[in-house]
């Protein structure tokens, strides 16, 4: 046994090699590493071209079980990816951010801390709520404009984030979810026009009356006037415009129903007019557009271009800066009322169209035409609201996008066709398009159906009533919760989006739009 352990011990020792192998195999294995540092160093200092050769030989001397081991490690690397919002100033980060939908900004926040704190910034979010609201991203200096008319929520940190949860619950609400139906009986004859501004519901009927329904309190006041044709209305100073079948324009207290101006302007039945702050525009079967002012009661002066009667005239709606921003008790609690709009080059343009086939747009305060679209049909009917018009003609409705500009001082406005739903939509739209209304992210069409679209993308959305033989023609109305629909029997069917789905939360909505 001793003779066996001796030998053993002689065996590993051999195998195991003296104390100056081991220090030769350090320094080699040194050298080695050496030699493989000063060979990355001359590769990175390399030029493009130069690193191009290298990698092909490199890849023309590797055997599979190299190869497949690149391939694994490129595969690992590129999931990593590369943190570019670390390494990008904070300003560009807030950008990048703020372009990302709610979802994507959702899944960026739980990355790691750095990203999280980009990602949860007031300046993120409040670039997210402007493209929400308007389809578009704001500048630094715009949203530097945005945040000083809103100082009132400012003060809490996360007031932009619960806007943007409300928008997405509103979005979600006219999307999968019916609305309350409701009908209110304030006509005894047709409804032929309505309008909706601020929560106030203005219409007029065949059996000379107007009616005015609050939305918030759920009062009405009803008054005698003319056979009505077309109707506005001015909400913060009570007053009701109303055009007729006998060529008159009037001007009313909203509250007693007294007549306060009137004119007699147009040689034939007013077809259609709105109203801004100034001036009522009226548009009538003479193929004239009227100015009046009604705060200095005065003619203020005629768009000369068309060649047809006048189906449609329109102001563009003013679109709020945010909407659906809680108030201070939380984003549970009942929403503020939503921030005025800031100035824009919308305040200077009107609308119109007519059965000559063309869609114009006018300088309200020079009276010239600024741009013009020729369609194939007649135009029936038409709405604006900011950045977006909608036509309807006797088979089709057709979408554009406008933008204005100001160059040399002179403002330019470009139109471009974004869909037209025709043919293809026949049991929707059935013979005819009656009426289009839109707000800042819906379109109304009352045709075969009474339907619903979102505008960007332009898709269906739902049907939200079968046309019956009385509700031929009638009259359509819609704002940001509602649409109403005066029928021939005298009705005003309203369809209430505002409530929302039942039991459900804003934080439910962070899903891609």
């Amino acid at each position: 046994m001793l003779r066996v352990r001796g030998d053993a011990e002689l065996a590993v020792a051999a195998s195991a090699g003296g104390p100056e192998d081991g220090q030769r195999e350090r320094a080699t294995s040194t050298s080695k590493q050496q030699q493989l540092q000063q060979l990355v160093r001359l590769f990175a200092a390399a030029s493009l071209l130069d690193k191009q050769q290298v990698l092909v030989s490199l890849l023309d001397a590797c055997r599979p079980t190299d190869l497949q081991f690149l391939q694994t490690e490129l595969a690992r690397r590129t999931i990593q990816g590369v943190d570019f919002i670390s390494k990008l100033p904070v300003e560009l980060a807030f950008q990048i951010l703020g372009l990302l939908d709610l979802c994507s900004l959702g899944r960026a926040s739980q990355v790691c801390k750095r990203w999280n704190t980009n990602a949860d910034a007031s300046a993120v979010w409040e670039t997210a709520l402007e493209t929400l609201v308007h389809g578009s991203s704001p500048s630094f200096s715009a949203s530097s404009q945005i945040r000083s008319q809103s100082q009132g929520w400012i003060a809490k940190p996360d007031w932009a984030k619960h806007a943007c949860k409300a928008v997405c619950l509103r979005d979600r609400t006219w999307r999968l979810y019916r609305p309350i139906r409701s009908e209110r009986y304030v006509h005894g004859g047709k409804v032929l026009a309505m309008r909706i501004r601020d929560g106030l519901l203005v219409s007029g009927s065949y059996d000379r009356t107007c009616s005015v329904w609050n939305a918030k309190d759920n009062r009405t006041n009803t008054f005698e006037t003319h056979a009505i044709s077309c109707v506005d209305i001015y909400p913060s100073q009570g007053i009701v415009a109303t055009g007729s079948f006998i060529r008159d324009v009037k001007i009313w207290d909203a509250l007693t129903g007294a007549c306060l101006q009137s004119h007699s302007l147009h040689l034939n039945a007013v077809m259609s007019l709105c109203m801004d702050d100034t001036f009522v525009y009226s548009g009538g079967s003479d193929c004239m557009l009227v100015a009046w002012n009604w705060r200095q009661e005065s003619y203020a002066g005629s768009f000369t271009g068309h060649h047809g009667k006048i189906s449609g005239v329109c102001v563009p709606a003013k679109v709020p800066i945010f909407t659906g921003i809680p108030s201070a008790g939380g984003p549970g609690n009942a929403s503020s009322p939503p921030l005025p709009s800031a100035p824009t080059l919308d305040d200077d343009l009107l609308f119109s169209s007519s059965y000559d086939r063309q869609l114009r747009v006018w300088n309200k305060r020079t009276f010239k035409s600024l741009a013009a679209v020729q369609f194939d049909e007649p135009i029936l009917c038409m709405d604006v609201t900011r950045g977006v018009v909608a036509v309807g003609m006797y088979g089709s409705v057709a979408v554009l996008t406008y933008s204005a500009a100001t160059i040399q001082g002179v403002i330019t406005v470009s139109l471009s066709p974004m869909k037209c739903l025709d043919s293809r939509h026949e049991q929707l739209f059935g013979r005819g398009i009656h009426h289009v209304a839109l707000n800042d992210k819906y379109l109304a069409v009352n045709g075969q159906t009474l339907s619903i679209w979102r505008i960007k993308p332009l898709v269906h959305l739902q049907k939200l009533m079968e046309r019956e033989f009385q509700h031929h023609q009638g009259s359509l109305a819609m704002d940001r919760d509602r649409v109403v629909f005066g029928d021939g029997l005298g009705r005003l069917q309203v369809f209430d989006f505002s409530l929302g789905p039942p039991n459900a939360s804003p934080l439910e909505c962070l899903e891609p739009m």
